[in-house]
């Protein structure tokens, strides 16, 4: 391989792997439908089975056998609006409209008086990114596509040591897997241009790590609770492969422009690692009277542990990169409330700030991550034993602006909405 192609296949991987660490920001707090009503502010109510995650030392107060299934469907919408001199000013780019269902379920089973065994299954991580119109992007040499998805099994158990304190521990197995597609560039040197030369895609495979959550609810009357909860880091090391594809009609094979024929044909290995953040979750839950619940919360997450990502070919060496990053650590306040407006039907809401974890100047096309509101609503019927729940969540996203510094130089600024949507059932017996 020349020089000048070696130098321009690394700029192409450089950007990639740019563009997939910006993902990596987007954890799914999302995990119940009354927490999620409630804003994610849960960590001292705790009181279904979706308490694995979100405080699995509130399992322990659970009565009888308990299974709850949980469905979401995640809506995004944005756009990118650019700046000189880079892609330019008026320039302006659309998110290709995705809809992502994400199921969860749990089951709670009593093996004692004092102890409680369960197992949840749920997503932790996930993000998903598409570009409207991916061959005319401007920012197709950074990403056109990118996902993330996860989901993880949590078998937990939990004691409560009496009346007012229930502590539990999951140990979190977690599969991952991460799909990067982006073009990449050739100089054409008698125009000092850059043209298409190969699209590219890297499809890690799913990998397994490993973690564990642990979790304390400590009751002091039936008025205040406070709970805690640790969700450690875990690491995933990825075994994939990359394809390329040249582009039709601009580099036909054999037509001497210098990198065309020396695109691997066929898909070549390629290794990732990514570093996933630990969690800290506190709340303070008030219950003025029986009709009444109110619970502030507030959640760290360590993701200066985010530091680096590698992407290796073993058998193309000429491709190795490494990239750190400038990730930070974060803090979300939440605050939820609920109401039971019936002996059947209970009312939620809540309001919560979600700090995002990268600097201006590191935002880019893969995923443009900005702190962000969340307005939540939602209602529970209850009949007997089953109890339906719904929620709804309005997700709305700060301004992501490069202020004219970003480092990869593509500047400019970008807006984005969510909306979620989930609905619940539990049923006990």
């Amino acid at each position: 391989m020349s020089v000048r192609s070696k130098i321009l296949m690394t700029y192409g991987v450089f950007f990639l792997l740019i563009s997939y660490a910006m993902g990596s920001g987007f954890s799914l707090f999302e995990q119940g439908n009354k927490a999620s009503a409630m804003a994610g502010a849960f960590t001292a109510t705790a009181d279904d089975p979706s308490a694995i995650f979100y405080n699995p030392g509130g399992i322990a107060f659970l009565s009888g056998k308990q299974l709850y299934v949980n469905g979401n469907i995640y809506t995004y919408s944005g756009s990118f609006s650019g700046v000189d001199p880079f892609p330019g000013q008026g320039i302006s780019e659309k998110y290709k409209d995705l809809s992502v269902f994400v199921p969860s379920v749990y089951y709670i089973h009593p093996i004692s008086d004092k102890f409680t065994a369960g197992v949840g299954f749920y997503s932790p991580f996930g993000f998903s990114t598409e570009w409207e119109t991916p061959q005319k992007f401007t920012g197709r040499f950074i990403a056109t596509r990118a996902r993330l998805s996860s989901y993880s099994i949590t078998p937990t158990v939990a004691y409560h040591f009496n009346n007012n304190l229930g502590v539990g521990f999951g140990l979190e197995l977690r599969e991952s897997h991460i799909t990067i597609e982006k073009n990449l560039p050739i100089l054409m040197l008698s125009s000092n241009a850059l043209f298409d030369l190969a699209y590219m895609k890297i499809n890690s495979g799913y990998k397994m790590s490993i973690a564990f959550n642990a979790g304390v609810l400590f009751k002091f009357n039936d008025t205040f609770r406070v709970g805690f909860t640790y969700r450690h880091s875990a690491k995933a090391s990825y075994s994939g492969n990359a394809s390329f594809t040249l582009i039709p009609l601009t580099t036909p094979p054999g037509s001497g422009i210098p990198g065309v024929d020396e695109i691997p044909p066929e898909p070549i290995p390629a290794n990732m690692e990514i570093n996933f953040p630990s969690t800290y979750s506190f709340g303070v839950a008030y219950q003025p009277n029986e009709d009444m619940n109110l619970e502030i919360d507030i959640n760290w997450a360590k993701w200066n542990t985010f530091k680096q990502i590698n992407i290796n070919f073993p058998e193309n060496p000429v491709y190795d990169t490494a990239r750190e990053y400038d990730y930070f650590n974060t803090m979300s306040a939440r605050i939820g409330a609920e109401y039971k407006l019936q002996s059947n039907l209970i009312g939620r809401a809540g309001y919560y700030f979600d700090q995002a974890p990268v600097p201006d100047k590191s935002i880019d096309p893969f995923f443009p991550d900005s702190s962000r509101h969340g307005i939540c609503v939602g209602l529970a019927f209850i009949k007997a034993n089953l109890k339906l729940e719904i929620f709804n969540m309005l997700v709305i996203y700060q301004k992501a602006d490069t202020m004219g510094s970003n480092k990869f130089n593509y500047n400019g600024v970008y807006k984005k909405i969510a909306d979620i949507a989930g609905i619940s059932v539990n049923y006990q017996w």
